[in-house]
């Protein structure tokens, strides 16, 4: 018999809050935030891309563009 590290449910995993700096145009800068669940940081950031990557993440940006290279994540205590 084996054992396996039992996973986790999705809504089991940390939350995270991911944010991710912005450009449009004419200078204007800002930043984009999610709030997403992963088991770790690799896992929220990739999560958070996705998201970026929305209809809706794009329309609230407003066209302007996304840099995840710039990305910076926090745990949700």
């Amino acid at each position: 018999m084996t054992t396996s590290t039992p996973t986790r449910a999705r809504h089991d995993r940390p939350l995270w809050l991911v944010t991710m700096p912005t450009s449009g145009d004419g200078g204007r800068t800002g930043t984009q935030s999610f709030v997403v669940r992963g088991t770790t940081l690799q896992e929220a950031m990739a999560a958070a891309e996705r998201r970026s990557c929305d209809d809706g993440a794009r329309l609230r940006r407003r066209g302007a563009a996304i840099d995840p290279r710039r990305a910076s994540a926090v745990l949700h205590h």
